[in-house]
């Protein structure tokens, strides 16, 4: 009995070793990467940003990029949140990364949300303390549910893609360079689009993602980083939802507030700006050949947007 109880906390003992050396050291199977916190903290340092959620990673098209001859990186996750952006920026100022602008993603929906993970691969590139204040942030709800949220964080989250490291690894740095996706999404058809269901949005701002907000501006001014909103295009019949709509006038009051410059599409937007630096670009959002659904474009539209935000800078 004894023997088989000595062997049974050796296991538990050696499967904590392991849950926490991969909690803090799994990003250095990243510091080599095409995509990533980890390798842009090897580079050092990068001239212009990209912050967000799949707006960026789908509709940032890094190739077109690179053409105006500039250092470029995007840094794109699933369902990226300013809770999540925050951090992320903050990781890479404490490792000494050198920023001059960052451009981040101005999807609503996102300050509009619960703090959650959508994205797991971003677990790994987190060490312990980060992924502890993400989870103090993001456990607010029900014992049960802070218990799944504790195992996806901390025990099961990408252990199916570390099993498979060797292949896995490969497989996705294949599809990025400098964080950019290189995949060539198709457009949907018109019909198909047009009877998407619009996402629905909270009526009221989410607080703790509007503090993270705040607190993602004032880290990057505190450390001489140009920060800049960008709204990345929707397509038409979303782009012209009231909810939408009302709820993006109320991330632009907040934007204002700090006198923080941003990026709206022309043909989305007709309003009076106040106290603020806009800049507009020419996108036609009712063009379903540019879109795979109501927020994310296609390979034509990612490239035809990228291009008016290198006329833009």
């Amino acid at each position: 009995m004894k023997r088989y109880i000595k062997w049974l906390l050796s296991i538990w003992v050696l499967c904590f070793i392991i849950i926490l050396i991969k909690n803090e050291y799994s990003y250095k199977l990243l510091e080599n990467a095409n995509y990533g916190m980890p390798a842009l903290i090897e580079k050092g340092k990068v001239k212009n940003l990209y912050i967000g959620s799949s707006m960026f990673r789908q509709g940032i098209d890094i190739m077109t990029l690179e053409e105006n001859g500039e250092d470029n990186y995007v840094l794109a996750y699933n369902g990226n949140q300013p809770v999540l952006e925050y951090y992320q920026l903050r990781n890479l100022i404490e490792n000494n990364v050198q920023i001059e602008n960052l451009y981040v993603d101005m999807y609503v929906y996102s300050v509009w949300a619960q703090p959650k993970i959508s994205d797991e691969k971003m677990l790994m590139e987190f060490g312990l303390r980060e992924k502890w204040s993400i989870y103090y942030l993001i456990s607010n709800g029900t014992s049960s549910e802070n218990i799944k949220t504790f195992w996806q964080m901390f025990v099961s989250g990408n252990n199916e893609l570390l099993a498979t490291w060797v292949i896995s690894n490969k497989a996705i740095n294949n599809i990025f360079y400098k964080g950019g996706s290189t995949n060539r999404p198709m457009a949907s058809e018109k019909e198909k689009l047009d009877a998407l269901a619009i996402p629905q949005i909270d009526k009221t701002v989410n607080l703790v993602q509007l503090e993270y907000l705040k607190k993602l501006i004032h880290l990057a001014k505190d450390n001489k980083i140009n920060i800049i909103f960008i709204e990345s295009p929707k397509y038409d019949r979303m782009a012209k939802n009231q909810e939408y709509i009302c709820a993006m006038e109320q991330y632009i009051n907040y934007l204002n507030e700090e006198s923080i410059e941003y990026v709206l599409c022309d043909l989305t937007w007709n309003y009076t700006e106040q106290n603020a630096e806009v800049e507009r670009y020419l996108f036609d959002n009712s063009k379903s050949d540019y879109f795979v659904d109501n927020g994310h474009l296609s390979y034509l539209g990612r490239k035809e947007f990228t291009k008016q935000l290198i006329n833009l800078q």
